[in-house]
């Protein structure tokens, strides 16, 4: 098959099926899957229909940041506290404001997907957001 589509219906019809296909090949145990598990995924289904550019910038968001301060996490047991500690931490690394906020949309985005592709139950994320000015206090733990 080409990728070309005659309606969007057709696309989504296949995307379904693609997705349907990866559930059965690999069943995902949602209570264990873990954040590095879970990019994995959003790599091979999502990524790969990006602009070169934004898949590149998110691979190295990935690669340089996520994956290394919580790609063993568990999806499970990810709350509010985790996403303000992943903030602190990119800003205690010497981030500009733009790129902690980029990285932020990226996980946000990720984890939306997830959703509503029903790869994980639900976004722990969800309402978790900082208001306009909120600082994150550093700290040693």
């Amino acid at each position: 098959m080409s990728g070309k589509f005659r309606t969007i219906d057709e696309a989504q019809e296949k995307r379904y099926e693609a997705i349907k296909q990866v559930k059965q090949d690999r069943p995902v145990n949602r209570d264990n899957i873990t954040v590095g598990q879970l990019v994995k995924i959003y790599r091979t289904l999502h990524m790969k229909n990006l602009a070169r550019n934004t898949r590149v910038a998110k691979e190295s968001f990935f690669k340089n940041h996520i994956l290394p301060f919580m790609g063993r996490q568990k999806i499970s047991s990810l709350h509010k506290v985790i996403w303000l500690k992943l903030i602190a931490h990119l800003e205690k690394k010497g981030l500009a404001p733009n790129s902690v906020r980029d990285i932020v949309q990226v996980m946000k985005a990720m984890f939306n997907w997830a959703e509503e592709n029903e790869v994980i139950v639900s976004n722990p994320f969800y309402k978790s957001k900082l208001s306009k000015g909120e600082k994150v206090k550093h700290t040693n733990s």
